[in-house]
């Protein structure tokens, strides 16, 4: 949500846009994911009669609003670009990024700095507005009416609502449980994609075969694109079964939300860190320095999680759009612009669950992500 706000790039091309907007008061924030929320385009159902209410395409117009109403909000700036859609990140997204423990680190650096000056002082007026919007926007129960009121007596807590939508979309569970350690229960729903991480592993391996083959020209080639374009099939139809009538969109929207706030705010040297002497040359490091001041440890694969984190946003969200499911179609995979990002996505995959996709034959381990 924030990263496409700046622009789509971490770390943002214009630190000031960034800055600008982790600066703006929490009911101006409000408002931008209010907007991007009720502009969204809700096509007519297709002619198989499926809804198309949740489909990455659909889900908000919000640059369709008068450029006005855009610049007041933004304190004058017009931060897209791009054309068409807003399209805030997979659910994916936000997995990656909490896998991290950010939140963990961030809220006992809020709960210091309301606290006392055990951590350091915040001296700058941006760092002050940014620990108001981060305290009334993700670490309390938002205001009743908005969507991202996600809580309720029949879900209390908003960490319940992340880790349920993430075992329902993907069968994903997050590799850390209570910041003591210990495990963290929640209500796991029989209808999840228990199939995913092993078939998209095997998309994962294919793919690689075909980056690794792509210039072989004599003997038989190994690349299988009827393989890769039947896997995206498999992994559309899981998808969009959790997505039927536009199921887990709100949860999408409060998890992306409140996850690429704090990944933005470690994306480049903001105010907070600077004020808080946590600035470094990756966001893994940056993020580091301010669990060195809380005394709360981030994950030892942290910076594969946050490298994978927009690389599998991307690759999702063409997948539910059916982008890649002919063999011809398929090849965009390792055969375009698509497949740096496709290399980044496996390396890191590799080094964060202990699995070598590069290997010549890959069999899927159902566990492997969550207890990496």
């Amino acid at each position: 949500m924030f990263r496409q706000l700046v622009g789509g790039m971490l770390p943002p091309s214009s630190p000031a846009v960034a800055t600008q907007l982790l600066s703006r008061h929490p009911s101006i924030l409000t408002a931008i994911v209010e907007f991007a929320w009720e502009t969204r385009m809700d096509k007519p159902e297709d002619p198989n009669g499926e809804a198309a209410v949740g489909s990455p395409d659909d889900r908000s117009d919000l640059q369709a609003l008068p450029l006005s109403v855009i610049q007041t909000y933004l304190g004058g700036v017009t931060p897209f670009t791009t054309t068409g859609g807003f399209i805030w990140d997979h659910l994916a997204y936000a997995y990656m990024v909490e896998n991290t423990k950010i939140l963990h680190v961030f809220q006992a650096l809020v709960k210091a700095l309301l606290e006392g000056e055990s951590v350091g002082v915040l001296r700058r007026p941006a760092s002050q507005k940014w620990l108001l919007a981060t305290e009334q926007l993700f670490l309390r129960p938002a205001v009743p009416f908005h969507v991202l009121a996600v809580t309720s007596d029949a879900r209390p807590k908003l960490e319940d609502v992340r880790r349920e939508a993430y075992y329902r979309l993907m069968a994903l569970q997050l590799n850390h449980g209570h910041p003591d350690g210990q495990p963290y229960n929640f209500n796991k729903a029989p209808a999840a994609n228990t199939e995913f991480i092993g078939t998209f592993e095997q998309l994962l391996a294919e793919v690689w075969v075909g980056i690794v083959n792509l210039s072989t020209t004599s003997g038989p080639r190994p690349t299988d694109d009827s393989a890769i374009a039947s896997l995206c099939q498999r992994l559309k139809e899981m998808l969009l079964a959790r997505r039927q009538g536009g199921n887990l969109s709100r949860e999408e929207l409060y998890a992306v939300t409140c996850l690429s706030w704090f990944h933005l705010t470690v994306s480049y040297d903001s105010p907070v860190l600077m004020d808080l002497g946590a600035t470094a040359p990756s966001p893994e490091q940056r993020l580091a320095r301010l669990a060195e001041r809380v005394k709360v440890p981030i994950h030892g694969k942290a910076r594969s999680f946050f490298e994978m984190a927009v690389p599998i946003s991307e690759l999702l969200m063409g997948i539910e759009l059916g982008a890649f499911d002919t063999p011809a179609a398929a090849t965009a995979l390792y055969n375009s612009p698509i497949a740096e990002r496709m290399r980044t996505l496996i390396n890191h995959w590799s080094i964060a669950t202990g699995r070598d996709l590069k290997a010549s034959k890959v069999r899927p381990n159902l566990s492997v992500v969550q207890a990496a």
